[in-house]
């Protein structure tokens, strides 16, 4: 489904892709974040 002519949406296609891939990214190193608001109030949680 193009919004635009078959030429000008690329530039709509672009960004998605993008979004898309990052988060994958993110998903698959989830365990790693560690600068997350939730990996931190967690991490405060279980201190106290």
């Amino acid at each position: 489904v193009y919004l635009l002519d078959r030429e000008s949406s690329q530039i709509l296609f672009f960004p998605s892709i993008t979004v898309a891939a990052a988060t994958l990214v993110l998903i698959a190193f989830r365990n790693d974040d560690r600068w997350s608001l939730d990996q931190t109030l967690s991490a405060r949680k279980a201190a106290s």
